[in-house]
């Protein structure tokens, strides 16, 4: 039989777990044309959350365009992943094949080529010293699109802080003097590097200063968890109890893949009719820290001494002491309060560790665990 628990992917169907409330909500955002800044750790599940928002509204006719900005690094490839979305997305098969996608631009000219299974996409070189013309010109052509066919549509733009990495900020001035006119598209600005992309749309310096509702996207409420645990256990004939399932959510905190990882671990562990207990999920722990550990050891050699240090109070630390307290600064040596400042912002910087109001936390919460058994060796 074939594992259960899907963790390094996308996930849709039945291993997609729940957020009903989520997708009701973002759901009404598409549905009244609003804009969103959708954010929150790596690994939490955002895209594969937006896709299932995708397909309920393309089941209610709302046109959508789901554009991955995570490898952009410049206006021009800005613009071919943003006019190859468009092009795929929203052609039907029926005009892929007796149209060009040329009909839906008037500077761009996309080539339909197949992939890998045969089916036919739109492949578009992008001139260098034309990138900001042809940038409006796609975003003019799907506010075209959507008038001619009388719909709706909602522009997914995912890893949208990629874009504030340019070396100006005339791309962003662009997109908002577009997007701020398209009365019947709603558009999704997705993020995993929070910091950023946050302050993207809270700088009242910037061009995109409340230009969408912010939407943090928090933990699955533990009782989906628990329940998508004991329903995928059961089918893969493990037998797992409540508290067992309970206690697994809890030492990932919620954490949609960190507890798909363990439970992968657990599962390639056990036989079918075998009871999931304690002694199961420590091994499963261990295994997944014995897996983790060259990855971990190289990011901690980067790292700087007062970085570790920082870290590992961090790690250590009950919750609600604060970082900047005189004990804490003393009782890890963590040296002069702006030393700790400059070391946490590094770490910010390096996708680490997160800030929630006054409080910091490791974002990969295996990393904390790992730190913590290396503190005891």
């Amino acid at each position: 039989m074939e594992n259960p628990f899907v963790f390094s992917k996308e996930v849709g169907g039945e291993d997609f777990c729940n957020r009903k409330k989520e997708i009701k909500e973002l759901s009404g955002f598409v549905r009244s044309s609003q804009n969103v800044m959708m954010f929150s750790q790596r690994r939490f599940g955002k895209t594969s959350l937006i896709k299932e928002v995708l397909k309920r509204a393309e089941k209610e006719g709302i046109l959508t365009v789901y554009v991955d900005l995570y490898a952009v690094l410049s206006e021009q490839q800005l613009v071919k992943s943003y006019s190859e979305a468009v092009s795929n997305s929203l052609l039907s098969k029926t005009e892929k094949a007796f149209i060009t996608a040329g009909k839906l631009f008037k500077q761009l000219q996309p080539v339909l080529t197949h992939d890998d299974e045969g089916k036919p996409v739109f492949k578009v070189d992008v001139d260098l010293a034309k990138t900001i013309p042809l940038l409006e010109d796609v975003l003019d052509s799907v506010n075209r699109t959507v008038e001619k066919k009388r719909k709706k549509a909602v522009i997914v733009l995912d890893e949208f802080q990629q874009i504030g990495q340019f070396k100006d900020d005339r791309v962003e001035k662009i997109l908002r003097t577009h997007i701020q006119k398209h009365q019947n598209i709603s558009y999704f600005f997705m993020g995993s590097k929070k910091h950023l992309i946050i302050d993207m749309f809270n700088n009242t310096n910037r061009p995109f200063y409340k230009l969408a509702a912010p939407y943090p996207l928090k933990k699955i409420e533990k009782l989906e968890l628990v329940e998508f645990l004991l329903e995928k256990f059961k089918k893969a004939e493990r037998d797992i109890d409540k508290e067992i399932a309970s206690s697994i959510v809890e030492i990932c905190e919620h954490h949609p893949y960190y507890v798909q990882y363990l439970c992968y671990i657990i599962w390639e562990n056990t036989k079918p009719g075998e009871t999931i207990d304690n002694e199961k999920v420590t091994e499963g722990i261990n295994v997944l820290l014995d897996w983790t550990s060259p990855t971990y050891e190289a990011t901690w050699g980067l790292l700087t001494t007062v970085q570790k240090k920082v870290l590992e109070t961090i790690a250590r630390k009950a919750e609600e002491e604060r970082m900047f307290s005189a004990d804490v600064i003393n009782r890890f040596g963590l040296g002069t309060a702006s030393a700790l400042q400059r070391s946490l912002k590094s770490l910010i910087d390096k996708d680490l560790i997160d800030k929630e109001d006054d409080n910091y936390t490791i974002i990969d919460l295996f990393l904390k665990k790992w730190i913590n058994k290396k503190l005891i060796r």
